[in-house]
């Protein structure tokens, strides 16, 4: 099949759940025989990327750079651009560019939509934008050939708020080789021992949540050799990141962006890892984390649950003193959070595979072309 790939940043990813989503299952496709092209924006994918990356065809277009308009110009015109083109089907990633599946069927191609996650409920948006989210929501429902999620929950609210019955198809893992990392070379942090937040710094993941736990946890004697990494950076929510470093102390470092090897090492090494997100579709972090047997605490909310079950621990979501509470116990004695980390990455390595999400996804493929010769 010859498959295009739209509503990604784009590729290679260097942030972004669903860049490195679309990154892993085109490479899986293109393993599996298939031709894929993905659409990547030019304000997101830097100058010297080559025309074709790990298989994938990239073609950079242009688009209106703004909070509101950035995805949804940059899939108008990539809609366009395959208006005539050798291409077999389709496929939308996330509610914002979804709007635009009516165009997607003008197109005449077979159209596949990929809910991430419920991008109407973020608070980075104000409320006539979530409106147009669930519009956005109510468009791909009555014209996608082929809905699918990475989200159990999604599955019930779809079925249950239109009826439509929704392929799940979970996130995959690729584990990312840990490269030694020196943290004083790198960040100029000496630090014994660390707890690793991974994300975007955006208030829907309760970071200021975790900040506040810490800055508690480090004032008794026990912790106060503790530090706290936040490895990611703020995506339209710059007032909020300006709110957490009010927050935090000398013991809380901000990172940036960190490149996938030297995160990977900060997994490797990092005493556990802290999801406190109210809002998740299927978190990458959770597998991430898994994947090298780092222990984990999480928010008590669904999607988390439903990606690790019970290889994590978890915390009532945004309550300051259960996660303080979650964190000392885990601390004071590592060798039991240590030995459910391995169980995880066993877990992980076993249901999460790209190869055989790749599979699942060629499925949905085969019934949306299925879908889309039958007559109505």
């Amino acid at each position: 099949m010859k498959i295009a790939m739209i509503g990604q940043k784009g590729i290679p990813a260097t942030f972004g759940g669903v860049e490195t989503c679309v990154e892993h299952l085109s490479a899986a496709l293109v393993a599996r025989g298939h031709k894929v092209t993905a659409y990547c924006r030019r304000n997101y994918t830097p100058p010297n990327t080559p025309a074709s990356y790990r298989g994938i065809d990239l073609r950079l277009l242009s688009s209106i750079p703004t909070k509101h308009l950035d995805a949804l110009s940059h899939t108008a015109f990539s809609l366009l651009d395959l208006f005539g083109s050798d291409v077999d089907i389709i496929h939308l990633h996330s509610v914002g560019p979804a709007v635009l599946t009516p165009l997607a069927r003008l197109t005449g191609l077979p159209t596949v939509v990929t809910i991430h996650a419920a991008d109407w409920l973020r608070d980075k948006w104000s409320t006539p934008a979530r409106f147009c989210l669930r519009r956005a929501l109510d468009l791909a429902v009555r014209s996608a050939n082929l809905l699918t999620t990475v989200s159990l929950s999604m599955v019930d609210f779809l079925a249950d708020t239109y009826a439509v019955k929704a392929v799940y198809i979970p996130n995959g893992i690729a584990v990312q080789k840990a490269v030694p990392l020196d943290l004083s070379d790198r960040f100029g942090i000496s630090a014994q021992r660390f707890i690793l937040f991974a994300g975007r710094l955006v208030p829907e993941k309760d970071v200021h949540v975790l900040i506040q736990a810490f800055q508690n946890l480090i004032a008794q004697p026990a912790f106060a050799d503790t530090h706290l990494l936040l490895a990611g950076d703020s995506t339209f929510s710059d007032s909020y990141v300006c709110r957490l470093r009010r927050l935090a102390g000398p013991a809380t470092h901000f990172l940036g962006v960190v490149d996938p090897s030297s995160l990977a090492s900060l997994y490797s090494q990092a005493d556990v890892c802290v999801l406190p997100s109210r809002l998740e579709g299927m978190p990458l972090v959770l597998l991430e984390a898994a994947s090298h047997a780092c222990p984990v605490i999480a928010a008590d909310i669904r999607a988390h649950r439903h990606t690790l079950g019970n290889f994590a621990y978890y915390f009532q979501p945004g309550s300051t003193q259960d996660l303080q509470r979650a964190l000392a116990q885990l601390l004071n004695d590592h060798r039991p959070a240590a030995q459910r980390a391995k169980d995880a990455r066993l877990h992980v390595s076993r249901m999460f595979s790209w190869d055989r999400i790749a599979q699942q996804m060629e499925d949905a493929y085969l019934c949306a072309l299925r879908q889309a010769s039958s007559p109505r």
